[in-house]
């Protein structure tokens, strides 16, 4: 029966994942605390937008399940950026 739950535990775990980085001034490299960094499923995903906020080292993190997602950082006083720009005007890839 412990086999079981144990299978059980670790199929579960497989279908979960975590995505977490840093968001940084791109001119002086200092991490951007309190940057609003916004998750959002490529459609036909099934999941949930969300959202979070930097810390004080411009870290975040978001547990999702499997599938693609779009990130979306912002803060006052800068251009919003989306995960693939190559420049700020561009579009993401």
């Amino acid at each position: 029966m412990d086999r079981f739950w144990i299978a059980a535990l670790c199929c579960i775990a497989a279908h979960a994942a975590v995505i977490n980085g840093v968001v940084l001034d791109s001119s002086t490299g200092r991490p951007l605390a309190r940057a609003l960094v916004a998750r959002r499923p490529v459609e036909g995903a099934g999941s949930k937008a969300a959202s979070t906020r930097a810390n004080r080292s411009g870290q975040f993190s978001f547990t999702v399940s499997g599938g693609m997602y779009l990130l979306r950082a912002s803060r006052a006083g800068f251009a919003p950026f989306q995960y693939g720009h190559k420049e700020w005007k561009s579009a993401s890839r």
